[in-house]
């Protein structure tokens, strides 16, 4: 089983009325799969991340220092996986 359908079989076994999707090149897929399942599937990219106040280091970088207050968070060390640096060079972390 890929990631990607790990990915599937989790979303089909839980309750969610909308699902904002940032997954890479999994995006489109997984709002596919979510229209699949009855459900709505938004795909907002890279900015997910922002709607929800944690920075990584393309936002840093780039961001809106304007925009950020004591609320924003990085993400949290025991959240982040090995390897994340492959990842477009880690820029979500």
């Amino acid at each position: 089983m890929t990631g990607l359908d790990t990915l599937k079989s989790q979303m089909a076994n839980i309750d969610f009325d909308v699902a904002l999707i940032g997954a890479g090149a999994w995006s489109i897929p997984l709002a596919t799969h979510a229209k699949a399942l009855g459900k709505i599937g938004i795909h907002l990219g890279g900015t997910t991340q922002i709607l929800f106040g944690i920075k990584g280091k393309r936002w840093e970088k780039g961001g809106e220092p304007a925009y950020y207050n004591d609320s924003w968070v990085r993400p949290n060390a025991a959240e982040t996986r090995s390897g994340v640096n492959k990842i477009e060079s880690g820029c979500y972390w």
